[in-house]
């Protein structure tokens, strides 16, 4: 694009179509967004965005201003293809937890196993709490 072409108006340079131009290589959308030629927008750094307040990476993943990047949704991303909850604990995808590990977290201090059995911590599974605490019992009276 040449600037002679340009029909200049007020500070704003308009480039024909309707998409503004800064002066610069980037275009934008006539907002304080900076817009790149693509259907991305631009905040001014390297990093894009999708036209919302979420940053975007130049990938398809979205980026929160951090380190962290999200999918798209309020959940964040640690750059891995597990979704992030915004504390420690990574998750799948889906409302369980994930530890980090290839456990998966139930929300509570129980670990599980990516099926319905919740995990205790330990190596055993059990179906359910209550069950898990009727065969400790029974293990402990009947032990010699």
């Amino acid at each position: 694009m040449v600037v002679k072409d340009f029909v200049k108006t007020s500070k704003i340079l308009y480039d024909g179509s309707k998409r503004l131009y800064d002066g610069s290589k980037r275009l934008y959308d006539g907002s304080k967004r900076l817009y790149d030629g693509s259907k991305r927008l631009y905040d001014g750094s390297k990093r894009l965005y999708d036209g919302s307040k979420r940053l975007y990476d130049g990938s398809k993943r979205l980026y929160d201003g951090s380190k962290r990047l999200y999918d798209g949704s309020k959940r964040l991303y640690d750059g891995s293809k597990r979704l992030y909850d915004g504390s420690k604990r990574l998750y799948d995808g889906s409302k369980r937890l994930y530890d980090g590990s290839k456990r998966l977290y139930d929300g509570s201090k129980r670990l599980y196993d990516g099926s319905k059995r919740l995990y205790d911590g330990s190596k055993r599974l059990c179906q359910d709490k209550k069950n898990f605490k009727k065969k400790r019992f029974i293990t402990k009276m009947f032990s010699p």
